[in-house]
C-alpha cells in the first residue's frame, strides 16, 4: 500500500510539474544550449525590468510554435531590440548577455466547436493560460490625463524613461497590487507605497517627483 501511495504522489508531483510548464510560450536561459537557470514568460506577459538576477545575462532561448520573442538592449523595452521566432542556442556575440528587458507575444488559439479552446506547442494541446494581471498605471497630469505608463505586475524599473521621469501626477493600482515610487533613478531615495485604488492626484510632496517605480501583484 504504501508503494502504490508514493507511486501515486510521484505521478501527481510530476503532472503538476508539467502543468506548471505548459504556460511558459517564451523561456530565457543564462547559458547556450537551453541550459542553465530558466525564466519563463507566458503568452502575453512583458518585463519591462529583467531584475538583478536576469538583467544582461540571458544567453539561448526557448520559443513556442506561432509565438514571437523580443529582446530589448535597455529597460522598458527601449534600445535596440532583437525578434526571436524559434528556439535559438546562442544568441550571438551582439546579443549575448545583452537583453534587459522582454516581452513574448503569441497568436491567439483558434477555439473548438463548443467555444472550447486550444492551443498547439511543444506540450502539445491544452488550455489557455489565464489572463494576466492588470499593470499598474502612472499618469502625467492629475485625474488620470496626459501621456500613461504602464508598469507590468511584480516588476522594477529602475527608469521609468524621458516621456515619465519627474512627470508623474496620478496612478492607478489594480486588485490586489501595490505601487512603491521612488523619487530617484534604481529604487532609490525616499519612497512612498500606493495600495490599490485610483489616485487622481499623488499629493504635493510626489507631485512631478517620481523616477523610478516597482509594480507588486499577489
Amino acid at each position: 500500500m504504501k508503494t502504490k501511495i508514493a507511486t501515486g504522489v510521484v505521478l501527481a508531483a510530476a503532472w503538476l510539474f508539467a502543468s506548471a510548464q505548459v504556460y511558459a510560450d517564451c523561456t530565457l536561459y543564462d547559458y547556450s544550449a537551453l541550459r542553465g537557470d530558466p525564466r519563463s514568460l507566458g503568452a502575453g506577459e512583458r518585463l519591462g525590468n529583467l531584475g538583478a538576477r536576469w538583467d544582461n545575462r540571458t544567453s539561448s532561448v526557448d520559443v513556442s510554435n506561432n509565438c514571437k520573442l523580443t529582446l530589448y538592449s535597455d529597460a522598458n523595452f527601449r534600445g535596440d531590440s532583437k525578434v526571436i521566432n524559434a528556439s535559438t542556442h546562442y544568441l550571438g556575440s551582439l546579443w549575448d548577455n545583452q537583453a534587459s528587458s522582454a516581452m513574448c507575444t503569441c497568436p491567439p488559439p483558434p477555439p473548438e466547436a463548443g467555444g472550447h479552446h486550444r492551443r498547439d506547442n511543444r506540450h502539445g494541446w491544452h488550455r489557455p493560460p489565464p489572463p494576466a494581471l492588470q499593470a499598474c498605471r502612472l499618469y502625467r497630469e492629475m485625474d488620470f490625463g496626459g501621456g500613461e505608463l504602464q508598469l507590468s505586475p511584480n516588476n522594477s524599473y529602475g527608469d521609468l524613461g524621458y516621456g515619465m521621469n519627474d512627470q508623474t501626477s496620478s496612478v492607478k493600482v489594480p486588485v490586489g497590487c501595490s505601487l512603491t515610487v521612488y523619487s530617484r533613478d534604481n529604487l532609490t531615495g525616499r519612497s512612498k507605497v500606493f495600495l490599490e485604488g485610483d489616485y487622481n492626484f499623488v499629493g504635493e510632496h510626489w507631485n512631478d517627483r517620481i523616477s523610478s517605480a516597482e509594480c507588486a501583484c499577489r
